[in-house]
């Protein structure tokens, strides 16, 4: 009874201590097997840590250890760690980060539904982050789902947007739904996934952001949405929260949001009133320049002004983005991977390097320019995301380019747009092996910093850790002084540059893991942190 072992008689009652009942009856070590190398991935919200082969002696080994914390329930699930990571003008999103032993379990939960989940998916649902998807057709998930009405014989199309996502979904409701739907041979399964989310979000409701097992889940939650409506006689398409509907009137179309308000309410979800529209279909495919999604379209037609402004407006159509027909990389996939996170900054940046015309960067370092005067002239309240499409198109071909903007601006510009720091990360990191002194100035200026936003500074310091060897030199110390002192993702990000030059000392250490919580601590130690290897990783 104390243990919360007997059914009703328990003394136990919240989250944690209940899950360690059930968790254990669903898990088989199969299954935790198979679930280590989503575990270990890193975050795509946050800072990339470096990473680490797992051995299959280590891996026998943390099964066995988990296993075994099933077996003699010791396995409690630990509330997790949120980082608030920028969305738009004054808004952001939570991304989690869970403990090692944690993600293991919530990855093996996903794991044990996901061939069910994945039979039950309508064909017309698209999602970035399929685990036995090839990387580069997950990064045009978005263009494809977005062409989806220039293949519908219909005139208008309902856009779509569900309201706080990942934040909303009740776990009761999810449990119950998997329960019937996906696991309805093994009876503990519902129960032991409402109580392990229960226990990481401290709440009924939410995802954790960020783990591959809530994309699994997610679509799982949706399902019967995507089901009724893809056998509804019209077209229909869904892209994580995003829908698109096919329609022959503004008539129908106002009935067809009506429904899918009811359906999504009928699971404690509502469609957002900004995002919904009805649009004819000549004007939605009028924002496609070909099948890929709108902003590709919107990026290429800059690149053509900027192409025509530079001197090159007398190259083809193909030849619009110099050095990108030669990598086999079209402007619909660079945006993707630019907008939606799909791809590795780095590797942008590295593509558009192939074959770079000078005249193109001196192009986009104007445009750079005239993004930076409209902030001084306090326009960005009236022209927010216009400016910040103008760095966020810029900064990747300067990057390329090699070219030295004032870095100033550049930080001014993400203090505007915080979701730029990756962006401007990457930047410094690219032109600090001709740069390495400004650079590093820069660099020491938000390092310490103390009332900036951590995510945005986390993304800085891992701009160090990407430098030349010159840069990182001159930052030894302003890096020290953050992983000592500063808000815990910088500390984490900092003390991984200082890794890799081989200045962590054990002060430094017992700091970290006195102070840091046990999900950051680990996910530093899971980035060769530190003596232990990954079976310690779980003491």
């Amino acid at each position: 009874m104390v243990e919360g072992v007997a059914p009703g008689r328990s003394l136990r009652w919240d989250p944690a201590s209940t899950a360690k009942v059930y968790i254990g009856r669903v898990l088989s070590p199969a299954a935790i097997r198979d679930s280590l190398a989503f575990a270990l991935t890193p975050s795509d919200l946050l800072p990339p840590r470096p990473t680490q082969d797992l051995s299959a002696q280590d891996t026998a080994s943390v099964v066995a250890q988990v296993t075994l914390r099933f077996w003699e329930r010791e396995y409690r699930p630990a509330l997790a760690d949120t980082f608030r990571v920028p969305k738009g003008p004054m808004t952001s999103r939570p991304a989690s980060l869970l403990a090692p032993i944690d993600r293991v379990v919530y990855e093996a939960l996903a794991g044990t539904v996901l061939a069910s989940v994945r039979d039950r998916m309508a064909p017309t649902v698209f999602w970035p982050r399929d685990r036995a998807s090839d990387p580069a057709a997950a990064a045009l998930a978005h263009g494809v789902y977005a062409s989806q009405p220039l293949l519908w014989q219909h005139d208008y199309v309902v856009v779509a947007d569900i309201e706080s996502f990942y934040e909303s979904i009740s776990h009761k409701r999810l449990a119950t739904m998997m329960q019937r739907d996906y696991a309805p041979t093994d009876p503990s399964f519902g129960a032991a996934l409402e109580l392990f989310l229960d226990a990481v979000m401290g709440s009924e409701y939410g995802l954790p952001q960020g783990p591959l097992a809530s994309d699994v889940f997610a679509t799982a939650f949706l399902a019967r949405i995507d089901q009724s409506s893809a056998t509804s006689g019209f077209p229909y398409a869904r892209y994580v929260d995003d829908m698109l509907i096919g329609c022959d009137s503004v008539q129908h179309a106002r009935r067809r949001i009506d429904l899918l308000e009811g359906q999504l309410a009928d699971l404690g979800l509502r469609l957002s009133g900004s995002k919904t529209r009805v649009m004819k279909t000549a004007t939605y495919v009028a924002n496609l320049d070909r099948p890929g999604n709108s902003e590709g379209h919107q990026l290429g037609e800059r690149h053509r002004h900027v192409s025509e402004s530079s001197g090159l407006g007398e190259r083809s159509a193909e030849d619009d983005i110099p050095g990108l027909e030669d990598v086999d990389w079209d402007e619909d996939e660079v945006s993707d991977s630019i907008y939606r996170w799909t791809a590795n900054v780095d590797d942008v940046v590295a593509s558009y390097r192939v074959d770079l015309d000078p005249r193109l960067v001196e192009a986009f370092a104007q445009r750079f320019a005239e993004a930076t005067s409209a902030l001084d002239q306090h326009e960005a309240g009236s022209k927010y995301w216009a400016i910040e499409r103008d760095f966020r198109d810029s900064i990747p071909y300067l990057a390329a380019g090699d070219y030295l903007v004032e870095l100033g601006a550049l930080s001014r510009a993400v203090r505007w747009f915080p979701a730029l720091a990756p962006l401007a990360g990457a930047y410094m990191a690219a032109i600090s092996h001709r740069y390495p002194a400004p650079v590093a100035e820069e660099i020491e200026v938000w390092l310490s910093s103390s009332d900036e936003s951590d995510w945005v500074v986390a993304w800085i310091a891992h701009a160090a850790r990407r430098s030349s060897l010159p840069t990182r030199q001159r930052l030894l110390a302003p890096l020290m002084a953050a992983a000592l002192a500063g808000q815990p993702l910088t500390r984490a990000s900092a003390t991984w540059t200082l890794y890799q030059e081989e200045a962590v000392d054990d002060y430094l250490l017992a700091s970290l893991a006195a102070s840091l919580s046990s999900a950051l601590w680990a996910e530093m130690r899971f980035g060769g942190l530190g003596a232990g290897r990954y079976p310690r990783l779980l003491e």
